[in-house]
C-alpha cells in the first residue's frame, strides 16, 4: 500500500508535505477523541462510583472542549487531503491525455474515443477516493484503537485484556471477510470486460 502511494504521490510532488500534514492531524484528532472518552469515564466514575460531584462541571467541559477539538482538527486534515486529491486528480488526467497523444493511431482503431476519456475520467475519480478519504479515515482507525487499548488499560486490567482479546478476533474475522485476493484480482477483471 505505502509503495501505491509513493507512486501518486510522484503525481504531486509540491502537494506531497500535505498528505503527511493530515496523517499527522489525523492521528492527534484520534487523540483527542479518546481523551474525551477518557474524560468521560473520569466523569462518570466521580459522579456515580464516587458519589463526588465536585470536580464533573470541568470533566464536562473537557470532554466537550476534546470532541470538539478533535472534530475541528479532523476536518482539517480531510480538507488537505482533498486539496491533494484534487491536484492528483488534475494531474492524472494531464498525464493521461499525455500519454495519448504520444501513442500511435492504430490504438485510436481499435478503442473509440468515449471509451478511452471514460477509463481515464473513472480511474482519476478513484484516486480521488484514496487519496481524499482513505488517508484520514485509515489514520484514525489505526490510531484509535491503539489509544483505546491503552484508555482500556488505564481503566481497568482486566478490561485492557478483553478489549485486546475482541480486537484481535474483530481483526481476524475482518481478514477471513476479505476473502481471497485472487478472487478480488479475477473479480476487478470480469469488470473490466
Amino acid at each position: 500500500m505505502i509503495k501505491v502511494y509513493k507512486k501518486l504521490f510522484s503525481y504531486v510532488p509540491e502537494y506531497k508535505y500535505l498528505a503527511y500534514l493530515a496523517i499527522l492531524l489525523a492521528a492527534i484528532s484520534s487523540v483527542f477523541t479518546i481523551g474525551a472518552f477518557y474524560d468521560m469515564y473520569l466523569f462518570l466514575d466521580h459522579l456515580i462510583v464516587q458519589n463526588n460531584a465536585t470536580n464533573i462541571a470541568h470533566y464536562a467541559r473537557t470532554v466537550v472542549g476534546f470532541m470538539m477539538t478533535g472534530i475541528g482538527i479532523y476536518l482539517f486534515a480531510g480538507i488537505l487531503t482533498h486539496l491533494v486529491a484534487f491536484r492528483l486528480e488534475t494531474n492524472l488526467r494531464k498525464k493521461g491525455i499525455d500519454a495519448l497523444s504520444q501513442s500511435n493511431f492504430a490504438y485510436f482503431d481499435t478503442h473509440t474515443s468515449g471509451n478511452i476519456r471514460k477509463t481515464i475520467d473513472d480511474n482519476a475519480a478513484e484516486t480521488h477516493t484514496i487519496i481524499a478519504h482513505l488517508i484520514p479515515d485509515n489514520t484514525t482507525s489505526v490510531m484509535t484503537l491503539l489509544l483505546l487499548v491503552l484508555a482500556t488499560f488505564a481503566v481497568n486490567l482486566y478490561l485492557g485484556i478483553a478489549f485486546v482479546i475482541l480486537a484481535i478476533i474483530a481483526l481476524m474475522q475482518i481478514k477471513y471477510m476479505m476473502g481471497n485476493a485472487d478472487f478480488m484480482k479475477a473479480y476487478m477483471a470480469s469488470l473490466e470486460k
